[in-house]
């Protein structure tokens, strides 16, 4: 199903590739960290979440990266990639020989991805070439392996006094290189290469000591040149650098040097290790019918104002769908009879004329998002915040219902359970290097609740609001917006009841920053959204336009004003003036 516009609008860049991703080659993408590869065990490419800010900086040669993530589930034998489990200096050999040959491929398969591809190697080349003198000989041997597949120049590297009469020792397995078709192929060859450089080392250490050989000179050389490498392979260990020319290694190592613009330990940009593990929290059968009793009991409470407030929608309602005719017009089809007398007798003003005034277009989804966290208190207590957050949801879901009004309630905190799969990613994560420090979220999810869906009538599930665990309203808002982008309706409508301020991720500053630039996404989008206030003003640090609920004789007011400042003004928020961004604590 395509992606609605608002939908679009709401999409974050990260996001929108993942999705194209998967449609164009049918891959798994996860979203998650701060690192790219692809996670052969699972079959899934692993891009990391990086906010748009960060994304523009890494899109001169973004495509190319993911096309080349794309090459790994297309082309490579998963399989043997999970079973095989190589040291580190064979698996840089074979991640190099199997890049040239999967990129080459996935050129043939799409002209695009040949022409993207092309442009990331060409910056790649340029960038060795330029730090030639800081990489190992190692990664020297590497990178040209890789310049001649690639067809690049390699002159100065076969006179690179490191690695030059290797090179030319290694000339066969080289030429070799251009004829691997399988991920079986590039593990034999990257075996052959390392048996190679390690017998030239050992010959030319033996015709050394004993002074006795068949080596020419320029073998001797090749082999003292595999000997340093040798060693200094063996003395790296798991820290092995691999060739500057592995894409993944590339692409990360740019990711680490984007720009921090922050001036403390709190970040400007909100950053989450992966949301696929937050869940919905929906409310089956037996649920509601075990808080039929307690609903029975809320309706009640707020039957007064569930009456006022239905009829007022309704009369509403009634006003703006009736087309009317109006008068003071110079032409039209009607006679303005009140104003002919006075033209009859002095003829200046001639608006004598009536014209039909279009009803307003009535198509119009509102969603309900409550803040259901532990500040709220208990809903046992008729004195907590969470008791009046769900009478207030009673009395607008009955209200909706009885005007006929599209719309759904939602809830939100951080009490989403951590799984041992959510562990595992981390600790995968923290094992390839991931720096967590820039992360807002790591370890923890979340929970959003689904109290009443759109086209159900049935709130019984509004019971089930209460108060636990913290709230991160800058991801529930969007969480929300993006199922009310859903909607076909043109307006939409979105009011979030809060009791204060976020509070449930790692910077503070940064979190709160990240609510008031949600909005802002939303209402650009072309939504309405309005604060609610539950006992508390703090809505008005974030929210255009917002109201305060104190007491339940407020609702009728408080909600009220905002659905008929939402539901009947013809601008909406659109030109609301957004609150200022919170300052950064001292």
């Amino acid at each position: 199903m395509p992606l609605t516009p608002q939908e679009a609008c709401l999409e974050s860049k990260c996001e929108r590739i993942a999705r194209i991703i998967t449609r164009e080659y049918g891959v798994t993408v996860r979203i998650e960290g701060g690192l790219a590869y692809f996670d052969a065990a699972n079959k899934a490419i692993v891009l990391p979440n990086l906010t748009d800010e960060a994304m523009k900086f890494l899109q001169g040669f973004l495509d190319g990266v993911l096309d080349h993530e794309c090459c790994h589930p297309i082309f490579s034998d998963t399989d043997l990639l999970v079973k095989t489990k190589p040291e580190p200096v064979l698996k840089h050999v074979w991640n190099s020989i199997e890049d040239f040959w999967v990129e080459r491929e996935m050129g043939k398969l799409y002209i695009g991805c040949a022409q993207n591809l092309a442009h990331l190697r060409d910056i790649m080349f340029t960038d060795m070439d330029n730090t030639w003198g800081e990489v190992g000989a190692f990664s020297k041997l590497l990178g040209t392996m890789q310049a001649v597949w690639f067809g690049k120049d390699t002159t100065r590297a076969f006179k690179d006094p490191e690695i030059g009469a290797l090179l030319k020792s290694l000339e066969p397995e080289i030429k070799a290189g251009f004829d691997v078709r399988s991920t079986q192929e590039a593990l034999d060859l990257a075996r052959r290469i390392l048996a190679k450089i390690k017998d030239l080392a050992e010959e030319a250490e033996k015709q050394s000591k004993s002074g006795e050989g068949d080596l020419s000179e320029e073998e001797m050389e090749a082999g003292a040149q595999a000997g340093k490498i040798l060693e200094m392979i063996e003395g790296a260990g798991d820290d092995l650098k691999g060739s500057p020319m592995e894409v993944e290694e590339y692409f990360n190592a740019k990711v680490m040097t984007i720009p921090d613009t922050s001036s403390r330990h709190d970040p400007e940009e909100y950053k989450i290790f992966t949301t696929e593990f937050d869940y919905e929290t929906t409310y089956s059968g037996s649920e509601r019918l075990a808080a039929a009793m307690t609903y029975s009991n809320l309706k009640v409470e707020v039957s007064d104002y569930v009456g006022n407030m239905a009829q007022m929608l309704s009369l509403s309602l009634a006003a703006v769908t009736q087309a009317r005719w109006v008068g003071g017009a110079r032409k039209g089809r009607r006679w303005d009879k009140r104003r002919m007398a006075q033209w009859f007798l002095d003829g200046e003003d001639d608006r004598i004329w009536k014209q039909q005034e279009a009803a307003m277009d009535w198509d119009t989804a509102v969603t309900c998002l409550w803040d259901c966290s532990g500040s709220m208190g208990s809903n046992h207590s008729k004195e907590s915040r969470s008791h009046l957050a769900r009478l207030a949801s009673v009395a607008f879901h009955e209200a909706l219902c009885r005007a006929n009004i599209p719309h759904e309630v939602l809830g939100f905190n951080t009490g989403g359970r951590v799984s041992a799969a959510m562990r595992a990613r981390v600790e995968d994560a923290r094992q390839r290097g991931t720096d967590f420090e820039p992360f807002s979220r790591v370890e923890d999810t979340d929970n959003r609740m689904v109290f009443v869906p759109f086209g159900s009538m049935d709130g019984r599930a509004l019971v089930h609001i209460d108060g636990d665990h913290s709230n991160r309203d800058g991801e529930a808002v969007l969480w929300a917006a993006k199922r009310l982008a859903r909607r076909t309706e043109k307006r939409k409508v979105l009011i979030v009841g809060s009791d204060g301020q976020p509070y449930g991720a790692r910077y503070h500053y940064t979190e709160k920053k990240y609510l008031q630039s949600v909005i802002r996404k939303v209402i650009l989008a072309g939504f309405e959204v309005y604060g609610l206030g539950v006992i508390s003003d703090a809505v008005k640090d974030f929210y255009p336009s917002w109201e305060v609920i104190d007491d339940v004789k407020d609702l009728p007011r408080a909600v009220i004003q905002l659905l008929g400042r939402s539901l009947f003004a013809q601008q909406g928020t659109g030109n609301a003036k957004f609150p200022d961004f919170c300052e950064r604590p001292d």
